[in-house]
Parts: C-alpha cells; structure tokens; sequence
C-alpha cells in the first residue's frame, strides 16, 4: 500500500480521529533531494488501495529540516479553531440550528452537513472566539468526515469491516490494538467472542510499511451528546462539583401548581431536579402573583442550592400573565405619577373616569364632583 499527499510519496501517516472533533493526520514526506517544498492550502491523502482523506495543512506544524518534511492536516478546511465575531441571532418564529451552523462554517471556510434538523429557541448569542464553540453551546455531536464535511448530528455505529483484526485487549484501559488495510472511524462496533462489543471512541492509527496498525479506545456505550473527551469531560465534572458552578446560572421551569407562596416547577433541563418548591424573588418588590400553570420561568439558587424565581417569561403569548397580581405599598401607591394617561382595562375602547373637581355630565343633568375617595386619588 503506497500512501500520497496531493500526488507526492509520503513515508509514513499518523491519523487521530475522536468521536467528536476533527481528525488530524501527522505526514511524513519523503526524503527529497529534488525540493523542501512543504504542501500547504487543502491536500488530499490518498493510498493505492483506497484510503481517501480531504484536509488543510497547518501551517504552525508542518515544517522542512534537512532532509525531512513534514506536515500536519486538519479535516476539512482547518477552520473550526479559528476566531469568529460575536453574534446574535434572533428569529420572530424558531430559530433553526441550521442557520447557525452554516452561517459560521461559512465564516471560517468549513462545510456543514446537518444530520437532524432541530430548533433552538427564538434567540442565540454567540460569543467572539473559537467557531467550534457553536458546537458545544448546542450540545450536539459533530465531527469531520474523508471527505473534510463537518457532520452534526447523531454519529452512527457501524460494524468492523472484515479485515479490522484485534491484536491486544487491555480491559483496564479500554483499548485494543489492531491492524487494517484501512482506516477504523469513531463509532465502528468491535464484536469479538473473547470481550463481547465495543464501541470505538477513539482512534491513533500508523499508516506505514503497507499497512494500517494502531490503538482503539472503545466503550460499552456511546458518549453522551456534546462530549468532548473522557478526560475533558471528568475535569469538568470536578469542576463543576469542587466550585458548585451549576447554580451559578438560571435554569428554564415550567410551574406546575401553587402552593400558598410557593411554586412547584417541572424543570426543562433533564439534569435539574423536578418540582421544586420555590420562592419568588422578583425584580419589584410590593407585588404578589398566582402564577399560571404551564407558564415558564427562569430560577437561580442563594447561596447554592436554596432556589428561587427570579424572572417570568416574555409577553410573547398568555404565558405571562399570572391568574391573580397583588400591588401593594404601606403608605403610598402611586400609578403613572408623570404619564399622559392612565388607562384601566383594555386601551381600546376604553371608558373616561372622571375625578374630583372634573366637570361632569350624568343624562340631563351638569355639574362638578365635590367629593371623591380620601384613600384612591388621581394625578391631575
């Protein structure tokens, strides 16, 4: 098996591909008397038996010495780790995932295939830096395929092409060593009677000596969605657990019912407990609401793990409205004290009221009203 790069003899190949990401292959030309020319811009590596990858070198890590030359190629077009522009993107009905997406690789010069397509809600920022953040925001897998097209979506399990053999089982380390005439992707299912099945996760193959040889880091199930790596995901979860930086953010509830001045929710993320009885703590103060059942809410937690409501919905349908609303004060409750008009009820069609000191008309009759409420006053 010989192996090229852009039509150039190439002495060895190490490929790295993971579950979610882009693979990256470490090629070593051969020796040349006649140029030191490194390859650059997109390249295809190919082998005579069928190996076929699209990628873009890049340019920090490849190099010329002596008489070696070496490049490194990223799947696709290499621009996923590159920096983007902040953005907010807003849509009056349902912003698509998709729109996201391509606009993004669009920036950056990578191409999207959507497996499945999803909405994400009427509103998404997105925050200058890395492009492939749009990816862990959404909490989708993704990863870049030969032929250098950045897939997302559910990453299918297919099974071992025959000729993948198993050289070594190490279950304490969940990996396997193997030799190919081809490529092994992420998500091939390894079946062997001596270690049952595996998933690959991961995969450092060496393309050299007319052969593909190299180590399988499998598991017994796929990753979670959004993953990143088992390593990167367990500094995470220490993380997340040593700062409790989970409830430093407000999650989206639905509220289920009342109960007295609590409030029982249904929580929308799965990972946060359901029904919880929750306070109100409001932007105003002075007011007190049966909130709707079905009606969402946003809830943050004191000092950890106390939680609380802290915002209502938007007036986008009958969601924000609550079934009752106390306003109260314990001297003085003042209503529009500077606006032109105040009005009580629906603004169309709406009645005058008449105060104080207001000229009136009651059928025949005409006069002035001398007297109105000592506790209810209107501005003038």
């Amino acid at each position: 098996m010989s192996l090229f790069i852009n039509g150039s003899p190439v002495a060895s190949m190490r490929w790295t591909a993971t579950w979610n990401g882009v693979w990256v292959a470490e090629v070593d030309l051969m020796p040349s008397s006649i140029s030191d020319v490194v390859p650059s811009g997109r390249v295809a590596i190919t082998t005579d038996n069928g190996i076929a990858l699209s990628g873009t070198v890049d340019p920090t890590f490849s190099a010329a010495f002596a008489d070696r030359r070496r490049a490194r190629v990223l799947g696709g077009g290499g621009g996923w780790s590159k920096d983007v522009r902040e953005q907010h993107y807003h849509s009056e009905g349902t912003l698509q995932l998709r729109e996201v997406l391509t606009t993004t690789a669009a920036e950056v010069g990578e191409v999207i295939v959507l497996l499945e397509p999803r909405a994400i809600g009427q509103d998404y920022v997105r925050h200058a830096g890395a492009a492939a953040q749009v990816f862990a925001d959404a909490s989708v897998d993704w990863w870049v395929d030969a032929e250098g097209a950045t897939r997302v979506g559910t990453r299918p399990t297919l099974p071992a092409a025959p000729n993948v053999q198993i050289l070594d089982w190490n279950p304490s380390a969940a990996t396997m060593r193997f030799t190919s005439d081809a490529l092994v992707d992420p998500g091939t299912v390894i079946a062997d009677q001596r270690f049952g099945t595996r998933i690959v996760r991961k995969v450092e193959a060496l393309v050299a000596d007319a052969s593909v040889t190299g180590t399988l880091y499998v598991a017994e199930e796929p990753p979670k969605k959004g993953a990143v790596s088992e390593i990167v995901d367990a500094i995470a979860a220490i993380s997340r657990d040593a700062t409790g930086s989970k409830y430093g953010r407000f999650y989206e509830y639905v509220v289920d019912a009342m109960r007295d001045d609590q409030v029982e929710l249904v929580a929308v993320t799965k990972t946060m407990p359901n029904l919880i009885p929750a306070n109100v703590w409001g932007g105003i103060s002075g007011y007190k609401a049966q909130l709707r059942p079905g009606s969402r809410v946003l809830v943050g937690f004191r000092e950890g793990d106390l939680p609380y409501i802290a915002f209502y919905e938007p007036p986008n349908d009958d969601g924000w409205r609550p079934v009752e609303l106390e306003i109260d004060a314990l001297t003085k409750l003042a209503l529009g004290a500077m606006a032109a008009s105040i009005v009580i009820g629906p603004s169309e069609g709406a009645l005058p009221a008449a105060r104080a000191g207001d000229a009136v008309i009651a059928g025949p009759f005409g006069g002035t009203i001398t007297k109105g409420s000592a506790i209810v006053k209107v501005g003038g």
